[in-house]
């Protein structure tokens, strides 16, 4: 992922950097990265978490909500289960007025996307589920990636400024260069180049 989207993280590296300069040390400071400077291609897609969902449950919707900092640049990787995402569009009409509008995906194992779920609403749906067998995987296994650009963001006082920092800097920035060059996901040609490069077989 990183690869073969080297030259767009740059390019938005550069952008946050140059943005960055206009700001105050201590703002710079909430950036961080042990004084060597935001690097992309190190902190982005750093932070991985799982999500899993297992046993006999009924149906459940989790309530629209809007992700923390580190989802401002975020992967979703299904391995096992379906739910359905739900993100709120804000689209503008021809008087002026704004309507926000429903986008939903149905997500199944395999099913990969990359979003900024930091910058807007959001809810997720899941289907009744039975208990696994023995032996077998969870019903639902996700695993989210997360980047990690604000390296200061413990205590109170430093969190709301890199709040500030996130919605008057970084998120503008990202929305501009996924909405003008969207993140490519990986091939399989992609995968076997890289495999092939530290001599990894590909398992069936």
């Amino acid at each position: 992922m990183i690869l073969i989207n080297g030259e767009r993280l740059r390019a938005l590296e550069q952008e946050i950097v140059t943005a960055m300069e206009a700001r105050s040390e201590e703002e710079v400071d909430i950036v961080g990265h042990g004084g060597v400077g935001l690097t992309l291609a190190r902190s982005a897609f750093s932070i991985a978490t799982m999500q899993l969902r297992w046993g006999e449950r009924g149906p459940m919707h989790m309530d629209r909500h809007v992700d923390g900092g580190p989802s401002i640049i975020h992967m979703s990787i299904a391995l096992f289960g379906c739910r359905t995402l739900n993100c709120e569009v804000l689209n503008g009409e021809e008087d002026g007025s704004s309507v926000v509008k429903i986008v939903s995906d149905h997500l199944g194992p395999g099913d990969v996307y990359v979003s900024s779920p930091s910058c807007c609403y959001h809810s997720v749906d899941y289907p009744k589920q039975f208990a696994e067998g023995a032996g077998q995987p969870p019903n639902t296994l996700v695993i989210h990636l997360r980047s990690n650009i604000l390296r200061m963001r413990h205590g109170p006082a430093i969190f709301h400024k890199s709040n500030a920092l996130m919605s008057d800097v970084i998120a503008p920035l990202v929305a501009k260069h996924l909405a003008a060059d969207p993140l490519q996901l990986p091939s399989m040609a992609d995968v076997q180049h890289v495999l092939a490069k530290w001599n990894v077989p590909l398992v069936d």
